[in-house]
């Protein structure tokens, strides 16, 4: 089973209840195949399931890792082509828009950024200060740190400023990059603007994982809310969504369940997974 994290798994107080906990270790016990496929990275993911006994590694950054969920290692890493990342950063810097450049050079990753541009960006930034993310670099230029593998570009901002540049990245990117447009479910009214490598989507993450486990997709149960989820309801067996998702979501999935702040992904795993 693959499930999304924020919006899905998690509450709307962006904590892991201690009966989803109790639940998922019920079921992990039992030897359940479980991990978590999300838009975060390892480093900001971890500290949000504290004794959560998954097993599986887990799929971060919509898929540009897979990593060891206890040792964050990275096993997979799909990177922007440094020809694109250099191309997409000049495109949105040229809209005012300077994005934050995630990369990893081997050996640690990264988060460069440079002055705020806007409130939401700030907020972002100050709790990733107060986590004690070891990532953040400033920068006065986030583009002077192309040459490491870059695995996203992110902007925060409004919603309608983000929109209005998803037609044209399509364009004039097509087939390079993954871009993903979504709310912020933590800071209304801000919405993210990610790129990433065409390879890093959860699907692919996912169909890695299958492998390795010698598992067929039909047998591969997925939950999501957002479009980012759409990928792994695509290869799934079984696509689940929670009542909180948005309506593409919901059209697409098998199923519909209760929100997130209902423990539903947990509650469905106990009740209607057989091992």
């Amino acid at each position: 089973m693959f499930r999304d994290l924020d919006g899905t798994l998690l509450g709307s107080d962006c904590t892991l209840s201690s009966r989803s906990r109790r639940l998922l270790n019920q079921t992990l016990d039992q030897g359940a195949l479980i991990t978590v496929a999300s838009a975060r990275s390892i480093h900001s993911l971890k500290p949000l399931l504290p004794g959560l006994r998954l097993r599986l590694p887990v799929i971060e950054f919509n898929g540009a890792f897979i990593s060891d969920f206890e040792t964050g290692r990275h096993e997979v890493v799909h990177g922007l082509e440094p020809s694109v990342a250099e191309k997409a950063f000049e495109f949105l810097a040229a809209e005012t828009v300077v994005p934050m450049v995630s990369s990893y050079d081997g050996e640690r990753d990264s988060v460069y950024y440079g002055d705020p541009p806007n409130d939401g960006t700030s907020t972002y930034l100050n709790g990733r200060f107060e986590a004690g993310d070891p990532r953040m670099q400033p920068a006065g230029d986030p583009g002077r740190h192309l040459d490491e593998q870059v695995v996203c570009l992110t902007v925060i901002d409004h919603r309608e400023r983000l929109e209005s540049l998803v037609p044209r990245i399509r364009e004039r990117f097509r087939g390079q990059v993954q871009m993903h447009c979504f709310p912020d479910l933590y800071q209304p009214p801000w919405w993210w603007l990610t790129l990433h490598s065409p390879r890093a989507t959860k699907a692919a993450a996912i169909s890695d994982l299958l492998k390795r486990c010698s598992l067929e997709a039909a047998a591969l149960v997925a939950f999501g809310d957002q479009s980012n989820d759409l990928s792994m309801f695509e290869i799934a067996g079984l696509s689940v969504a929670v009542e909180n998702a948005i309506d593409e979501v919901k059209a697409r999935a098998h199923h519909v369940i209760g929100s997130n702040d209902d423990d539903s992904v947990a509650r469905y795993i106990a009740e209607h997974v057989r091992i």
